[in-house]
């Protein structure tokens, strides 16, 4: 959450129209505030909120914040991540009730949200996307795409090696 926030905010900064910085940094300030419903769903899991990452997790927070991308490399990033996102987030909340009997709001509030606004931040992603993709590389666009989808199955392989009893 917080490299999506940062990935936002330096799309905004990036931005040269300013209409379309206010509107990124709206979104990176969004992305911020979301860090608390993420929290609450930690704690509602007895999560160690103060444990470090685990090495794909650091990993899948610089790939996903992206620093030194352009600006149209930000665009297919987060259009990338925030596209996938509703579906994961509906499947996270759904197995969170059924197979863990976990249905209060600060377990479920992060992945319901998300259910709903990456519906809506991955169509401005893609409109912000079409409307600088024809100045940039194609390839750059792919890669990035590529490297933060690569990035989110990585962190979930960390989360199964760490959740896993010792072979």
């Amino acid at each position: 959450m917080i490299a999506l926030a940062d990935a936002s905010a330096d799309a905004a900064a990036a931005a040269t129209d300013p209409g379309e910085r206010a509107r990124l940094a709206e979104h990176a300030a969004e992305e911020s505030a979301h860090i608390a419903l993420w929290d609450r769903f930690a704690r509602a899991v007895d999560a160690d909120l103060d444990s470090a990452p685990t090495p794909e997790t650091a990993a899948c927070a610089r790939a996903w914040a992206g620093y030194r991308r352009s600006y149209a490399g930000h665009r297919a990033a987060l259009y990338a991540i925030e596209s996938a996102q509703p579906a994961i987030a509906a499947t996270k909340a759904a197995g969170l009730r059924r197979h863990y009997d976990l249905d209060t709001p600060d377990a479920t509030s992060y992945f319901d949200v998300h259910t709903d606004r990456d519906v809506e931040h991955a169509a401005e992603n893609r409109e912000l996307l079409a409307r600088h993709a024809a100045d940039a590389d194609p390839g750059e666009l792919v890669t990035e795409a590529g490297r933060v989808l690569r990035a989110n199955w990585t962190l979930l392989d960390g989360v199964e090696r760490a959740l896993s009893p010792a072979a």
